[in-house]
């Protein structure tokens, strides 16, 4: 079983030896599946835009990714707002490990978007290659 963490960590791995090396046909079909694991991250219940990855390295140069989700609050069952966030997610050696959550912390919105976003991260992926 590989998890969509896994998942998206070796593909993003292999894109990048593709984009390395000059293979534009593997390049494009590494993307492609980057792309059809991301169609199964959070979206809707509040996080209405979907979930987006990026790539980034710290000063150290090491690797982690990013997941930007916007969420639209409710207060007395109408909408009144957004709010964005950042999360930046490390490899870690007992598994993912969310090093920071940006965005303000309306109704402790953070402490929900990091559970929803490792559950998905440690679900079986779905997606085959």
């Amino acid at each position: 079983m590989k998890t969509n963490a896994q998942a998206l960590a070796n593909a993003i791995q292999a894109q990048r030896n593709c984009e390395k090396s000059g293979n534009s046909l593997w390049h494009e079909r590494w993307r492609m599946y980057i792309d059809a694991i991301m169609a199964t991250a959070p979206s809707g219940s509040g996080i209405d835009c979907g979930t987006k990855l990026g790539w980034c390295a710290d000063s150290n140069g090491v690797a982690y990714m990013t997941f930007d989700m916007d969420y639209h609050h409710i207060n007395d069952g109408m909408y009144d707002g957004w709010t964005e966030h950042r999360l930046n997610v490390r490899p870690d050696w007992t598994g993912i490990r969310i090093s920071n959550i940006t965005g303000m912390d309306r109704n402790e919105i953070k402490d929900y978007l990091a559970e929803v976003l490792v559950g998905w991260m440690d679900s079986e992926c779905e997606v085959n290659i």
